[in-house]
């Protein structure tokens, strides 16, 4: 009986040092995990950085790009304004956001031809303020 206490005792022992050795290795698991964890967080953060970037980039290429069509616009109507009896005028409307031309004759200030005319313009307003009604989701 006594050896076989023994022998029950050395299984005890195996299967203890195996069970250290096992809890060993997930700790050394968990440890790698929360790493990679880690570098995974830092790895996001530094691709939302970039992305920010980017967009911030690409803003200002946008806004580049804007600025030289506006200033080629301006060139272009300046030299047709010279050339002809008629100034046309580029101008933005608030109740339409967008933009409307008006063709003016230079001698008399009269307005030849606006696109689109008021009455498309008012037509317009209409419809965004109607539509602006029926698609509120806060009432």
């Amino acid at each position: 009986m006594n050896s076989s206490t023994t022998s029950i005792s050395s299984k005890e022992s195996f299967s203890l040092n195996n069970f250290s050795s096992e809890s060993s290795s997930i700790n050394a698991k968990n440890t790698s995990i929360n790493s990679e964890k880690k570098a995974v967080s830092e790895l996001s953060q530094i691709q939302q950085q970039i992305i920010a970037n980017s967009d911030i980039k690409k803003s200002l290429e946008q806004e580049k790009d804007i600025s030289e069509v506006r200033e080629q616009l301006t060139d272009w109507v300046q030299r047709m304004n010279k050339l002809s009896n008629e100034n046309i005028r580029f101008n933005y409307n608030e109740d339409i956001k967008g933009i409307f031309v008006t063709v003016i004759n230079k001698q008399t200030n009269e307005v030849i031809r606006q696109i689109p005319n008021e009455d498309a313009i008012k037509l317009s307003a209409i419809w965004k303020e109607a539509v602006g009604n029926i698609f509120d989701t806060k009432g």
